[in-house]
């Protein structure tokens, strides 16, 4: 039964109770989505507004920055998908969380010698600069690079982009020998 600006609300019919359910402690009609980041990345919503209309399913859409992936959200929709779509039924809250992408830089030797980096690490970010240092053995010489890397310019720098592969070559070094006729001493 109505009776002014308020409702009377049947609670139960098995026990006649009657609750009065005043102006305003109704749910609103319009929700709010408060859309957040971890990491670097935006987020789009489709339909893109300030408010939503009870029962509206929103599209969210996680765009990841250069370097960096989409790994899941959280808060009000835990989900892997992406993108993925939010009932609203309530003001919801909706974090995107991006993980920086990691590479590997593998070094191939041909020869005798080696190489160091610098920083040595198992993997690197985007846009990280790794110095590599061709190091010959003895009798040896660094000849050149290939791979993500050319010429003979040593030490070196490459910028991580993606998983890459550096070859260094070293070569032996030949030594020439003048003899004359008659007794020569070698050693």
């Amino acid at each position: 039964t109505k009776s002014g600006t308020g409702n009377f609300i049947l609670a139960s019919p098995l026990n006649d109770e009657i609750h009065y359910d005043p102006p305003g402690s109704r749910p609103p009609s319009e929700w709010t989505l408060t859309v957040s980041t971890s990491g670097s990345g935006s987020v789009t919503k489709n339909p893109n507004q300030s408010t939503y209309t009870d029962g509206t399913w929103v599209q969210l859409t996680a765009n990841p920055s250069l370097g960096w992936s989409f790994n899941h959200w959280g808060g009000d929709l835990f989900s892997y998908n992406n993108p993925d779509s939010i009932l609203m039924d309530s003001n919801k809250a909706v974090t995107a969380y991006f993980t920086q992408d990691q590479y590997t830089l593998t070094v191939n030797i041909y020869g005798s010698g080696s190489v160091s980096k610098s920083p040595n690490y198992s993997t690197y970010t985007y846009g990280q600069s790794v110095t590599v240092t061709a190091t010959p053995s003895f009798g040896w010489r660094f000849d050149h690079w290939s791979g993500a890397l050319s010429g003979n310019i040593n030490p070196t720098s490459i910028v991580m982009t993606s998983s890459t592969t550096v070859n260094a070559y070293f070569v032996q070094n030949i030594y020439n020998i003048s003899l004359q006729p008659g007794w020569n001493m070698v050693s």
